[in-house]
């Protein structure tokens, strides 16, 4: 793969971002949330938040997915039915941000839901390492031909309108390897070559993690921590991921909006791309940004460079 994509040029003058984690834990939680949705507020409140794009869960830890994919059902649907209920949101995400020139991507796990046991065996895991820090599934090569199948399904499906992915749990012990990259890669980007993609190898550890990385994960849990240095790491776009509020998905923020505004600032300047963690708002099913957090948002959006 070359190495400093142009592809990635929009990501670099994009400022910041927003990443949303929109997980609920069982059936009835996400088929409720996924009918309850209404794309027109969250484009409303993120656009209201000065946003460049969005970071978006299609599932994690809890087996079930936010969409419809006919690739999942017919793996793991002998295990429970899927709680889309035949709704596709980030369709509806999409088409809501094109107009207010908002771009999407979307998150994945490397590894099998390790909260749904039934359904990580059907996809083709087979164990849990020892001594596994993330209790994360090892990522067999049935499994990961298996979960690109799922991957290109819905790039095919949703095509230009999604602009890259974060793929987490990239980790060591999850037996994470290049065969594996360049097969989800080449899924992922079906629908659109020009998305851009990154690895997450843990916390704090702001790095390519591979061949077939265009940008750094760059996860961390000090959001005024990193230091960016300039544009390119290790041949891929800087970047940095962390929570606003106290934690992943939370209000309460640490941070004034001068503190945040000054910190995007400094790693705008060297041509680096900032994303919040923000929470959503638990009396809409997560329709919009937390009242709190877009408050927050709102100052900070004024202070940051254009």
């Amino acid at each position: 793969m070359p190495t400093h994509n142009p592809a990635t040029d929009w990501f670099s003058n994009a400022r910041y971002g927003l990443f949303f984690h929109f997980l609920q834990g069982n059936y009835e939680e996400v088929s409720q949330a996924v009918k309850n949705f209404d794309a027109t507020a969250f484009a409303d409140s993120v656009a209201r938040a000065g946003a460049a794009y969005v970071m978006f869960t299609i599932t994690q830890n809890s087996g079930h997915l936010c969409v419809p994919s006919a690739v999942f059902d017919r793996f793991t649907e002998p295990h429970e039915k899927s709680a889309a209920l035949g709704r596709d949101i980030v369709a509806e995400i999409i088409a809501a941000l094109a107009p207010r020139n908002i771009r999407l991507m979307l998150y994945y796990p490397a590894s099998g839901p390790k909260d749904h046991e039934k359904r990580a065996r059907a996809m083709g895991c087979e164990k849990k390492p020892d001594g596994c820090v993330t209790a994360d599934f090892e990522i067999t090569d049935a499994f990961a031909k298996n979960w690109s199948e799922v991957m290109r399904e819905l790039s095919l499906c949703y095509g230009s309108g999604v602009h890259g992915y974060w793929i987490d749990g990239c980790y060591a012990w999850s037996l994470w390897r290049e065969e594996v990259a360049e097969r989800y890669r080449a899924a992922l980007t079906a629908g659109n070559p020009a998305s851009i993609i990154a690895w997450n190898p843990g916390v704090g550890e702001n790095k390519a993690n591979s061949a077939f990385a265009d940008y750094t994960a760059g996860e961390f849990d000090d959001l005024l921590g990193p230091v960016c240095a300039g544009r390119w790491l290790d041949g891929v776009q800087w970047h940095e991921l962390s929570f606003l509020g106290k934690c992943w998905g939370q209000i309460d923020s640490p941070y004034t909006p001068e503190q945040v505004a000054a910190h995007i600032n400094a790693v705008n300047a060297n041509h680096g791309t900032v994303t919040l963690d923000v929470a959503l708002d638990p009396l809409l099913s997560g329709c919009r940004i937390h009242p709190d957090a877009l408050r927050q948002l709102v100052e900070i959006n004024k202070l940051v460079t254009s």
